[in-house]
């Protein structure tokens, strides 16, 4: 049994009491379809679908939109203030995010698994990672703006897919490969129009071409930087994990490379924490 609930060719405000649930008790799965409408989604109100919500009209969200299954939005999407969540917990099937190049201002991932998203999203306050990895198909991009926040990030937490920060100062990019959280750090980043893009690839055979100085180069994994705007003129900390490379930490060096097909050249290090182990 599906059961849905459709808006059509009318205006709708979700306020009723202090919380507001869509679900059925019950039921498969319960899906909301905006056809042409506007919904609005009020403060203090949570609005919960448990399967897809299709946006084709104006969604606007200044309370709390949880979603549990797909989010197709081929409308608008007025972020106001509110808060959205995808927390699907399907251990096998994607949850898929199809915001269509549009913005979310408290962004929220829990409930496990994998988040899928087919286009750019970007963050305008706030995104919390608490359990789930987002991937990305059709060169997505998750896009963080300047004044924006993120918190959580772990192996189970964490963005598979490009990671791009607008702005000046200190900008954590909290990348993974799917299952290790290989979080990379810029600082003192002083361009003000600084836009500034970090990707983790995962080497899969074969090694990187490296300066004769260097002893030993990863084999595990590299990151790709794509400075959009402004200069490379910051700092970066990159962590060391599940590497097989010899020697002591106090020994490990950061390296460069303007392309795969030249030499990997020292950059040195200015200091370490942690253990090889």
């Amino acid at each position: 049994t599906t059961y849905e609930l459709k808006v059509m060719g009318l205006r709708t405000c979700f306020a009723l009491m202090w919380v507001w649930t869509v679900a059925i008790s019950g039921g498969h799965a319960q899906s909301f379809y905006n056809q042409g409408s506007t919904v609005s989604v009020m403060s203090g109100t949570i609005f919960a679908v448990r399967d897809s919500l299709v946006n084709t009209g104006t969604f606007v969200n200044n309370g709390n939109l949880v979603i549990g299954g797909t989010w197709l939005n081929t409308g608008t999407y007025s972020p106001g203030v509110g808060e959205i969540t995808f927390n699907s917990s399907s251990p096998t099937l994607p949850q898929i995010i199809n915001h269509s190049n549009q913005s979310f201002s408290k962004l929220t991932i829990s409930g496990g698994g994998k988040k899928l998203i087919l286009a750019d999203i970007t963050i305008e306050d706030e995104m919390i990672l608490s359990d789930g990895v987002i991937e990305a198909e059709n060169d997505a991009r998750v896009i963080i703006n300047s004044t924006a926040t993120v918190s959580g990030g772990s192996d189970a937490a964490h963005i598979n897919a490009p990671v791009y920060h607008h702005g000046t100062g200190q900008k954590t990019f909290p990348l993974g490969n799917g299952s290790v959280y290989l979080p990379v750090t810029l600082s003192d980043i002083t361009d003000d129009q600084s836009f500034v893009g970090v990707e983790t690839v995962e080497l899969s055979g074969g090694m990187l071409p490296k300066a004769p100085s260097l002893d030993a180069i990863s084999s595990t994994r590299y990151w790709r930087l794509d400075p959009v705007i402004g200069s490379l003129n910051f700092r970066v900390s990159v962590p060391l994990r599940e590497e097989t490379l010899p020697g002591e930490l106090h020994n490990m060096v950061v390296t460069q490379s303007p392309s795969l097909n030249e030499r990997f050249e020292s950059i040195g290090q200015s200091s370490s924490s942690g253990t090889m182990s």
